[in-house]
């Protein structure tokens, strides 16, 4: 039975203008998982893209390449002009990335607080900055390489200087899950992110996991946030007091003194289909991310 969840809108259709955009704007990078999960989440609107080759009514088949990263690329290329004033982007499935028993609704929830309240979420983890970083492979699979080292592509794709200092933090979003405004986004032309997503239309790129690194860096909030952070992401291996104080409590979020004050409730819709709405073909092949 397809998997549509009726509060929210599917469809990829044509780019909407900023003033009917939605406030708030859930984009799931799907393979197969069940997403029912999404029909929690405090959104406006549900954007799924499916690279299972799957047909559930309302998804938005891709061809299976370049990982999550390819998927909010497109997102972001294709309604440029219609972006939500705040967009969570996450995987089909993210409670194997979260605490056991944690609420995936409410972590969503407090992601999209944090890009209200700051332009972006708060990145939680870094990794001491490696410039000749390569990945290879992916739970013993060969990827298909990339033609440079991480700092060499993170250079010319990314930004030309502000790639780290060697083994200083730089921050991330783990496993891709993080939200960010319309603003942010709009800080860079739609040419910027139709040339960074053709770096990823291999069906398993290394340059995802190069990409996986450099969210803040291609929306420029790496300062800012490490400034809100003041030291308390987790270093990848060796964790701060307080990070390590807040993983052993099985807590992800900031304390609460930090944390932005709850928002009242977003209002739900009911978009009606767009008969215009294009999508693309389904692709057959198997995961790779």
């Amino acid at each position: 039975m397809p998997l549509l969840l009726s509060p929210h809108n599917f469809l990829d259709g044509p780019a909407i203008r900023h003033g009917g955009a939605p406030r708030r704007e859930l984009v799931v990078a799907r393979f197969r998982e069940d997403v029912r999960w999404c029909d929690a989440c405090d959104v406006d609107n549900v954007r799924v893209y499916d690279k299972g080759g799957g047909r559930d009514t309302g998804h938005v088949s891709l061809p299976n390449i370049g990982r999550e990263g390819h998927t909010y690329l497109h997102h972001i290329v294709r309604h440029y002009d219609g972006l939500a004033e705040v967009t969570a982007f996450v995987q089909g499935r993210i409670d194997d990335h979260l605490p056991r028993g944690a609420d995936v609704a409410r972590h969503v929830s407090e992601l999209l607080c944090e890009a209200e309240k700051h332009g972006f979420s708060l990145p939680r983890h870094a990794l001491v900055a490696d410039a000749r970083f390569r990945h290879p492979t992916y739970f013993g699979k060969p990827l298909h390489p990339a033609e440079q080292d991480l700092r060499s592509w993170f250079e010319q794709h990314v930004d030309a200087t502000s790639f780290p200092a060697a083994g200083r933090p730089m921050l991330f979003y783990r496993n891709g899950i993080f939200a960010m405004s319309r603003q942010r986004i709009l800080g860079r032309p739609k040419a910027y992110y139709e040339r960074l997503r053709d770096q990823l239309l291999a069906e398993d790129p290394e340059t995802g996991h190069f990409l996986e690194r450099s969210w803040l860096y291609v929306f420029r909030v790496a300062g800012e946030a490490a400034s809100l952070l003041g030291g308390t992401a987790r270093v990848e291996g060796t964790p701060t007091p307080a990070a390590a104080a807040r993983n052993a409590s099985g807590h992800t979020y900031a304390p609460a003194a930090e944390r932005p004050a709850p928002i009242e409730q977003s209002r739900r819709v009911r978009d009606s289909e767009d008969p215009t709405a294009q999508a693309e073909q389904p692709w057959t092949g198997s995961r790779r991310d």
